[in-house]
């Protein structure tokens, strides 16, 4: 009879050893064998899972799981952070030294772009000036070079302003001189320089000089 067997306040000798049993005792006295009683007696059919043990054993171990690979994996997550936050300061070093090298050079090439686009922006209104753009062709009129002498030379002067006869005589004595001591030549192809230091260059057919100019090279053309 295995420990399953029914037992009972009446056995007189344990069923496993044989032992002599004396009234109402529940373990044999040699072998130690519990003597059951059949309402205690747990059958196989049982679920012992179903029980409040059974289920508070699961949380429990689910609980005991969560407590051990919730700190590990927040400790790797704590390293890759550490990981990527040294590497940062790192870089944030390597181009705070970069910037400290590159500042000086910087504030010269900045400098000097400042000179060239002073230089050029001066160029670019000498150059274009003799396209007479603009309040530019003033500029013409102030560039005699002694050609107030001359023209006094040539006209005599215009001795009384309200004849205008004189005037116009003066103006005919003028283109007969100029008809006769300046060479007429065809102007060269000019640049226009553009507002931008990069950008293109046009040429046009024409550019003015001044009267001064024209007399000492003794040549120009229509608008001279």
């Amino acid at each position: 009879m295995n420990g399953g067997a029914l037992a009972n306040n009446d056995w007189q000798y344990c069923p496993i050893c044989g032992e002599n049993l004396h009234e109402g005792a529940k373990f044999c006295v040699k072998c130690g064998y519990q003597l059951i009683q059949p309402s205690n007696i747990i059958t196989s059919t049982t679920d012992i899972s179903s029980k409040p043990y059974g289920k508070w054993k699961k949380i429990s171990t689910a609980l005991l799981v969560l407590s051990i690979i919730g700190p590990l994996s927040c400790y790797g997550f704590y390293n890759q952070v550490i990981i990527e936050n040294n590497s940062l300061k790192e870089q944030i070093s390597y181009l705070n030294s970069r910037n400290a090298y590159l500042e000086p050079m910087v504030s010269t090439l900045s400098q000097e772009k400042t000179r060239i686009d002073e230089w050029y922006a001066f160029l670019r209104s000498e150059t274009n000036r003799r396209l007479a753009l603009g309040d530019d062709v003033k500029w013409f009129f102030m560039g005699l070079n002694g050609g107030q002498e001359l023209v006094n030379n040539i006209t005599g002067g215009w001795s009384d302003k309200s004849n205008w006869d004189e005037y116009w005589g003066d103006i005919r004595k003028i283109y007969d001189w100029v008809a006769s001591n300046i060479e007429y030549l065809q102007d060269p192809m000019y640049p226009l320089l553009p507002e931008l230091l990069e950008g293109p260059i046009q040429e046009v057919p024409d550019f003015w000089r001044t009267p001064g100019e024209t007399y000492t090279l003794r040549h120009g053309d229509c608008e001279d």
